[in-house]
């Protein structure tokens, strides 16, 4: 599953749709924790258990993945950097140069938007965020109860959302990621979906 994730080219530069986007916002999600997660392509499923740590000195995040019948998988992805490394072996692939909507193009879209999310979350916990930056790209998001909702654009028919939600603890206990594609209904509208559910959450390692 994770040999498959490619590392494309985005922006950095964020803009939000609304000018209170803080830091206040981001404060229950969890980048730090283990669970369970659910990985599907249309109509193919993976099922996964993972650890994951966010170092936000060295602008990584990083995830192990322990695969049933395959073993545990390594993934480090340097969101400043842009670099991503799979069991110590970068992976670097421009998915833009793919047109058709298979599960290259799909992971590469994620990563993409994963990259921006990640530097999104380290702007705001050092409260360094600057929005309606000219030539930047622009999130919209929604608050409510005990939900955040975020929605990257990628084209007129496509788009990336997160949705935190469960929140307890003082953190988000799950982490949903869709694309969503309007070429298509139904069950084919979001052809690529990733479901983590945190059974625990430890504080962000900072040092070196």
């Amino acid at each position: 599953m994770m040999a498959l994730l490619l590392l494309g080219g985005c922006s950095t530069s964020i803009t939000t749709s609304n000018d209170t986007f803080t830091n206040e916002l981001l404060t229950p999600v969890c980048l730090s924790g283990g669970g369970r997660g659910r990985l599907a392509f249309n109509d193919e499923k993976y099922s996964f258990e993972f650890e994951s740590l966010l170092n936000l000195r060295k602008h990584a995040w990083t995830i192990g993945v322990e695969i049933p019948f395959r073993g545990e998988e390594l993934l480090i992805l340097n969101y400043l950097r842009k670099t991503l490394k799979l069991n110590n072996k970068r992976i670097k692939i421009n998915h833009n140069q793919l047109n058709k909507l298979n599960k290259r193009k799909m992971l590469g879209l994620f990563i993409d938007k994963l990259i921006l999310f990640l530097n999104l979350y380290e702007k705001l916990n050092e409260k360094k965020v600057t929005t309606r930056s000219e030539g930047s790209e622009k999130i919209t998001w929604k608050h409510e109860q005990d939900e955040l909702h975020i929605l990257f654009p990628i084209d007129k028919n496509l788009s990336m959302k997160v949705t935190f939600a469960k929140l307890s603890n003082n953190y988000y206990q799950q982490i949903f990621w869709a694309l969503s594609d309007k070429n298509n209904y139904g069950f084919h509208h979001y052809p690529f979906k990733l479901d983590l559910y945190l059974d625990g959450c430890a504080a962000h390692e900072t040092s070196n």
